[in-house]
């Protein structure tokens, strides 16, 4: 980053015995307004100093600003200047302490020495522990403080905002914006708020542990004009889906819009757009409540789930899996050597990991952990959910079990390896293997590029692909309609003989994980309901000449029906004499939408007639494998002449996520055996 690399600025090295720090003193702005000024100095964390951590994204390091350290001019990116220009006004208006230190990654460690910047990386976690406030500089646009203006609104009308009645999910209202004429959509406010979730701040790697590791009420967020504590940014973060709640509840109760001339759906697309299209706001709200989580899941499990969840940026890739050893406490030595690859790191970390959870428990009694919807179980086997799978061996020289952690965002887009949430039911998996005993199990374990781990063939993958059911030229129905035909020709008309052909279809190609994960829960009647309306769609639109089948097809979805809703089988009925356009109009809002995301994954089947969705990288032969700690069905594939396996990816099977493999291996349909990944 410096321009002037012999200027002696670093002269006497640190002593890590010592544990020592440089600190940045700000030193008065000219008159003539500058460059902003400063000067190192050399302190011991062993005596406490006082002194403030500033975080902030580094930006281009090839877009520079001169500043003045210990009097010789020194390059620093540009935003970087911003934050010490910033905060020296601050300390000359009183707003900040004017005897408070600053420690500044990118000026008060060595870059050039790799000996020093090994030694400060490993313990940078007990430097934000110990600074008296934590300075997160957001950067320098404007809107960021009207971004913060609309989340304070919302917390002045939560009242109005998130409504407090009997009923926990009885939405608020958007009455509160008359209230706020500056503030009718669409505006600024709105848009700068959308800008504030995509800041490049919240995508910086070491952002997690600089807001995990700090003090409780000490870290403060910045940007010009505008100023929030981490505690008041988390609270009102929680009010962006209750404000897209009302403007759904708006819409379907016809009320006036707060959009002027727009209809109400109009409202809720620009709002969905502004505050949840891409899950945005969760990203940042999540890096917030991470820090609680630390009191209750093991920190190495706190990092897979929260640092690694979302897209993140690291000027070094080997800082992916550095720059979380201070939460985690993995057996880890940072080594910034040239022949110390992205890799090698990686593989490092992995073994790390394996021998920090390889005994931690299946199951944990917490009543806290249970409610907050977290568990223990898969806590050794997490990083498989970011396996690079088969592209990471051709591509990248990786083992198909290594995660993806330090690679291009663009490679990392691997569907539902990477997208799949954890799904509701999935924990019943964790019984798969209980009535095995302990000796018999075998826990996760790295020898070189191998990776051993237990668990259990289930069936082979029969069929892949399908049509794109997808896009916008209004064949969708007939395409769907299309495959449950071809399905129903391999498979019968019933779903692994209890579910309708038509209804498991629909539910795979709409890639709907709840359903997928509850589709044979009888209980769910209300979603069963849903789907089946949608069905009443995609019947007529089959065209076959086979009437034998067609009526096969149809009379299992009429025997499916489930008890207790009688009114469906009568408006099938009804609707059976109608043609395809007309059942369309008679339910415009309920024609088949497809997930979206066939360009990253797809639909397959097994043997045994399963349906799922599995990373396109999937083939016929493919083996569908439950693994021991690990609560989601996954696609194995041997090596040719070998006794190894590649990790293809994770999948969703419907029939196969709620712990019905316990009954597979009870009955004695298959063995427990030690696969070894590479």
């Amino acid at each position: 980053m410096n321009m002037n690399r012999d200027a002696p600025i670093y002269l006497k090295p640190l002593d890590p015995a010592k544990k020592e720090i440089r600190l940045l003193e700000l030193l008065p702005l000219p008159e003539n307004d500058g460059a902003t000024s400063c000067r190192l100095s050399t302190v011991s964390l062993l005596n406490k100093p006082k002194f403030t951590a500033l975080s902030y994204h580094w930006g281009s390091v090839s877009d520079t600003e001169e500043i003045m350290l210990n009097g010789v001019p020194w390059h620093v990116t540009k935003n970087l200047a911003a934050a010490l220009s910033y905060m020296t006004q601050l300390q000359a208006g009183g707003e900040l302490d004017r005897n408070s230190r600053v420690w500044v990654d990118a000026l008060c460690i060595n870059q050039a020495s790799i000996g020093e910047k090994k030694q400060q990386v490993f313990f940078m976690h007990e430097t934000f522990e110990a600074a008296d406030c934590v300075f997160s500089w957001l950067g320098s646009s404007p809107t960021i403080a009207l971004a913060f203006e609309l989340l304070r609104v919302w917390g002045l009308e939560e009242g109005i905002v998130r409504h407090r009645g009997f009923r926990f999910f009885t939405p608020g209202s958007l009455d509160w914006v008359p209230n706020y004429p500056e503030m009718m959509t669409p505006n600024d406010h709105w848009t700068s708020l959308r800008e504030f979730f995509d800041l490049d701040y919240w995508k910086r790697i070491w952002i997690f542990q600089e807001i995990v590791v700090s003090r409780c009420g000490k870290l403060i967020f910045y940007a010009p004009g505008a100023r929030m504590s981490a505690s008041e940014l988390k609270r009102l973060l929680e009010l962006p889906k209750w404000v897209v709640q009302a403007s759904e509840d708006n819409l379907y109760r016809k009320k006036l819009p707060p959009l002027p001339g727009a209809t109400p759906a109009e409202t809720r697309d620009y709002i969905n757009s502004m505050l949840v299209e891409d899950r945005a706001h969760e990203t940042v709200h999540r890096l917030l409540e991470a820090r609680q989580w630390c009191t209750f899941l093991h920190s190495t499990a706190v990092c897979l789930k929260y640092a690694y969840g979302r897209e993140t940026q690291a000027t070094d890739p080997r800082d992916f899996y550095y720059s979380s050893l201070g939460i985690s406490g993995l057996a880890m030595v940072p080594r910034y050597e040239p022949e110390n690859s992205p890799g090698d790191v990686c593989i490092d970390f992995v073994r790390a990991h394996l021998d920090a959870t390889r005994d931690f428990p299946r199951k944990v009694e917490s009543r806290a952990l249970r409610g907050m919807g977290s568990r223990f179980f898969d806590v050794p086997l997490l990083f498989l959910q970011r396996a690079v799978g088969p592209k990471g061996i051709v591509e990248f020289g990786l083992p198909s079990w290594a995660p993806d952690y330090h690679l291009p965002t663009a490679a990392r887009a691997r569907g539902l390896v990477s997208e799949m949430p954890r799904l509701v039911g999935t924990e019943k998996n964790e019984d798969v293997f209980e009535s095995l005993d302990d000796s018999v199990k075998r826990t996760p374990e790295l020898r070189g590029d191998i990776l051993s781990v237990f668990g259990i063939k289930i069936t082979t993958v029969s069929f892949v692909g399908g049509p794109a059911f997808g896009g916008e030229d209004g064949g969708r129905d007939e395409r769907i309609a299309s495959y449950l035909v071809d399905f129903v020709r391999r498979h019968g008309p019933f779903y692994l003989a209890d579910v309708p052909a038509a209804v498991a279809v629909l539910i795979a190609v709409e890639a709907s994980w709840l359903f997928m994960s509850n589709w044979s829960h009888r209980q769910y009647r209300h979603d069963y309901h849903i789907v089946t309306k949608k069905l009443l769609t995609l019947v007529p639109a089959i065209d076959t000449t086979d009437q034998q089948l067609q009526h096969d097809i149809e009379q299992a979805f009429l025997d499916g029906i489930p008890e207790g809703v009688p009114e469906l089988r009568r408006e099938y009925v009804r609707l059976e004499a109608m043609s395809g356009q007309e059942c369309c109009k008679a339910y415009p809002d309920q024609n088949v939408k497809a997930s979206g995301k066939t360009d990253t994954c797809g639909l397959f089947e097994t043997l045994q007639g399963h349906l799922g969705w599995a990373t396109l990288e999937a083939q016929i032969g493919d083996l569908v494998c439950m693994l021991d700690r690990f609560d989601t069905p996954v696609i194995l594939r041997r090596f040719q002449d070998s006794n190894e396996y590649m990790f293809v990816g994770q999948c969703a099977v419907m029939g196969l996520m709620s712990g019905e493999a316990k009954a597979i291996l009870e009955g004695g349909d298959t063995t427990p055996e030690v696969f070894r990944l590479r």
